[in-house]
């Protein structure tokens, strides 16, 4: 297979990586090998998509291998008996054939981070009038008309990818996926061998671009999360930013021109995640394998500069001519908080966050003309 263009593995590139029947060679599953593949394409962000005639395919070659192993072994151990040799045949699904690809499809709708692409009417449709009529995806193996199959689940691919294939990268070593995709008037997906997927994704995942894209992805979970909890535009986010630092003027707002000092300054809720930069290894546990298989990542702990865009609450208070403390408040919407992190992560899976310097506030579109002084506020004033 040829190379990848070299922005196709980089951040927010690539979508998802489909699978295709041959994809683990022979036409055969391999669900513990899917569910590593899986796992590691999850932790920076990129999907995992089994179309439903794939999964079928599969099934079917399946019970067909158990089949054919049955009829197999069974002659054996009744020569074995008659012969006086003890032996026990191996456990095999009671049912037959329907026995067999039901198990093996709801063992993989169980696989984690694997989505699998339901087969449209529309397609089913398309498909099979390109088998018949030999448009498309239709062709002749040993004399037989094929190709429904692939031509249904591209199309369904194709619309879920949002029409086209720049984004996808399909697991796949079926040259006949080119010609499918002409006749459909769209560039084909990116080929690529499972070796090759391993050996991209492991790179992908250990370089600094894809770090910064995992950390994303789990501050994008958290938000995500967080939703779920949201009342009256009030939400306690589970960040620790640690203490803040911005321009006094700019946190007091209306009340800059009186005599109004900060008190102290909240997240109220966190929007998104605007970037990640600066990412860099601060210690390392452990190594990553290499070859054909997906190894476990070690631990590492990880640097990191991290943009959100929240809204903050600032209390502020002000001295009375009594000498009464005067309490008030306000709410900043839509505000660049920009935080410096330290982070464990083990596995693929950030477990430990802790700012290493007080995170800075500013606008979200900085003024043009002069910009605002990021100063440390006073000794005392603000405090979490």
């Amino acid at each position: 297979m040829e190379s990848l263009p070299a922005g196709v593995f980089s951040p927010g590139s690539l979508r998802a990586v489909v699978l295709d029947t041959n994809a683990f060679g022979k036409g055969l599953p391999d669900l513990e090998h899917l569910r590593h593949l899986s796992d590691l394409a999850a932790r920076v962000g990129i999907e995992t998509w089994v179309p439903e005639p794939v999964a079928w395919e599969w099934a079917e070659h399946l019970a067909r291998e158990v089949e054919v192993f049955r009829r197999a072994v069974s002659p054996v151990f009744r020569a074995m008996k008659r012969g006086g040799l003890k032996g026990k045949p191996p456990t095999l699904p009671a049912g037959g054939e329907k026995e067999v690809i039901e198990e093996f499809l709801f063992e993989l709708s169980g696989v984690p981070g694997v989505a699998v692409v339901w087969l449209t009417g529309d397609s089913a449709i398309n498909g099979l009038r390109d088998q018949i009529l030999q448009t498309g995806a239709g062709r002749r193996k040993d004399g037989v008309k094929t190709g429904a199959s692939d031509s249904a689940w591209l199309r369904d691919v194709l619309a879920k990818a949002g029409g086209d294939f720049t984004r996808v990268v399909l697991l796949s070593k079926d040259r006949d996926v080119a010609a499918a995709c002409k006749a459909l008037q769209v560039d084909p997906p990116y080929m690529l061998r499972l070796y090759d997927l391993n050996r991209y994704l492991l790179r992908f995942v250990n370089g600094s671009e894809g770090l910064a894209r995992r950390i994303t992805v789990h501050f994008a979970n958290l938000i995500s999360e967080l939703q779920a909890n949201l009342y009256d535009g009030w939400v306690e986010p589970d960040f620790n930013l640690g203490d803040f630092e911005a321009d006094p003027d700019f946190l007091l707002g209306d009340f800059c021109e009186s005599h109004h000092l900060v008190h102290a300054v909240t997240l109220r809720h966190v929007h998104e995640v605007l970037d990640v930069s600066d990412v860099g290894r601060d210690s390392e546990a452990g190594e990553e394998g290499s070859g054909e298989g997906v190894a476990a990542l070690g631990d590492v702990t990880l640097k990191a500069v991290v943009e959100f865009r929240v809204d903050v609450d600032v209390s502020t208070y002000e001295i009375d001519a009594d000498g009464e403390i005067q309490m008030d408040g306000h709410t900043l919407y839509d505000v660049r908080v920009t935080a410096s992190l330290l982070m464990e992560m083990s596995k693929g899976v950030i477990s430990y966050c802790t700012p290493l310097t007080s995170a800075r506030i500013e606008p979200l579109v900085k003024p043009q003309r002069s910009a605002l002084s990021l100063s440390p506020l006073p000794e005392g004033r603000v405090f979490e």
